[in-house]
């Protein structure tokens, strides 16, 4: 379990928030600290709201209970639990009432800290035990392939004479390099199927944009009837946080059917790149009997993205909320004569910046997505190719001690390395 700690909300570093809401996408299970004192705020609402749209596990803390007497420790801990329902819009699940003080100075009521630590030992060997069991079976299966390379290139070096291992390895050096070459050009189709999927992309947000737009603006202006102030500012504070709410209510979902359609038509691409690789590593196998045989099972061909999503929703605030003081006096007398026209206009123009711009930063993240993923793949191919002469080397390296000390050390290391062969087989079998 990695646990981070990230910035506060609300700081006067704009770029806390910032660092918070990028790092949204990476989290599993989230921990969202509130206080007792004062209650929870909008910006903490806006921040759990945003998690709860990325995150399935979330545990809530309210802190400091040490400040605030029971009864209103009880108030602010129903009133935050009601909130967060709504927000949320599911319940909210466990809830912890802490005093981090307390605890560190060892006093009596440091409230549900024991219960909180226990959750999560809990959660952690819960969700470990799953990942890492799986993880756990195809590093074996990989590393047993590998173990056993290794020791038939070592049994291979103390039968064959220094000389004719020293040429050999020569040779897998030079079918190395072909093979990075062909490699690169295998890169070069890669290219051009990825590019085709970008305009797929592409053509794909266009579309989605000439739908939801519309349906978008006919929904904001129904949300904003209901919104009863007449006070310019917030008027337009009010009606810019409707856009993002309509907004955000059609990039997610369609953020979730992009990921899976991109990701469809990324396993296609990959399987072909990754077929044309293994055809490759056939052809050095028939040049290079014995060496490149076993490559291919070593391929891990992981289905979908070897790269996790970034994405999070970009609210915009500095557009939604003008820090200019004239547009403020502005608002202020038109809301004065009752002119809701440009306010209208306003956050029209608003809700089409939202949804371009979040929009281009879905396709943005897939197009990241892929990037990193073929990176990913490319390596793990380059990483196998450069093996095969690497433990060679160390397989002659490792030979010459009992190759010059005679036939009986020849002998001992041969029968020890088949003892190994038959222990890595056993214990690799399914069995």
């Amino acid at each position: 379990m990695c646990l981070v700690d990230t910035p506060g909300i609300g700081s006067v570093f704009a770029g806390n928030t910032e660092t918070t809401r990028e790092f949204i996408p990476q989290i599993d299970a989230a921990i969202l600290v509130i206080g007792a004192d004062p209650p929870i705020s909008g910006e903490e609402l806006a921040l759990i709201e945003e998690v709860g749209g990325n995150v399935d596990e979330i545990l809530i803390v309210l802190n400091k209970i040490d400040r605030v007497s029971w009864n209103d420790r009880r108030e602010a801990s129903a009133f935050s639990q009601q909130v967060l329902d709504e927000r949320l819009q599911r319940p909210i699940g466990n809830f912890y009432e802490v005093s981090a003080m307390n605890r560190l100075n060892g006093t009596s009521d440091a409230g549900d800290f024991d219960r909180l630590a226990e959750e999560l030992a809990c959660r952690t060997a819960q969700a470990g035990h799953a990942m890492t069991s799986a993880a756990g079976s195809r590093g074996i299966a990989r590393f047993s392939l590998s173990l056993q390379h290794a020791i038939a290139e070592r049994i291979h070096a103390l039968q064959q004479p220094i000389a004719e291992s020293e040429e050999r390895i020569a040779g897998l050096r030079v079918t190395a390099a072909e093979a990075e070459q062909s490699l690169r050009d295998l890169g070069a189709l890669f290219s051009a199927e990825q590019m085709r999927l970008s305009n797929a992309l592409l053509a794909r947000r266009k579309e989605f944009l000439r739908g939801a737009l519309p349906r978008a603006r006919h929904e904001l202006a129904q949300e904003c009837v209901s919104i009863k102030t007449r006070f310019g500012p917030a008027l337009r504070r009010d009606m810019m946080a409707k856009a993002q709410t309509v907004a955000r209510r059609h990039v997610m979902p369609w953020l979730e059917e992009e990921e899976a359609q991109a990701e469809e038509l990324y396993i296609a691409v990959t399987q072909r790149f990754v077929n044309q690789v293994k055809a490759l590593l056939r052809q050095l196998a028939d040049r290079q009997p014995g060496q490149y045989s076993q490559l291919s099972g070593q391929l891990e061909t992981q289905p979908g993205f070897r790269a996790g999503s970034h994405f999070y929703f970009h609210d915009m605030v500095t557009v939604a909320q003008p820090a200019s003081p004239l547009i403020y006096i502005g608002d202020v007398l038109l809301g004065a004569v009752r002119i809701s026209y440009f306010f209208h206009r306003a956050t029209s123009e608003f809700l089409m910046k939202l949804l371009d711009t979040n929009t281009s930063r879905v396709q943005g993240d897939v197009e990241r997505r892929v990037v990193e993923s073929r990176a990913l793949l490319e390596s793990q191919v380059r990483n196998l190719l450069r093996e095969v002469s690497h433990t060679a080397e160390q397989a002659l390296a490792s030979a010459r001690v009992p190759l010059e000390s005679g036939s009986a050390a020849v002998q001992n290391e041969l029968l020890r390395l088949e003892s190994l062969k038959e222990e890595i087989a056993l214990a690799s079998s399914p069995e």
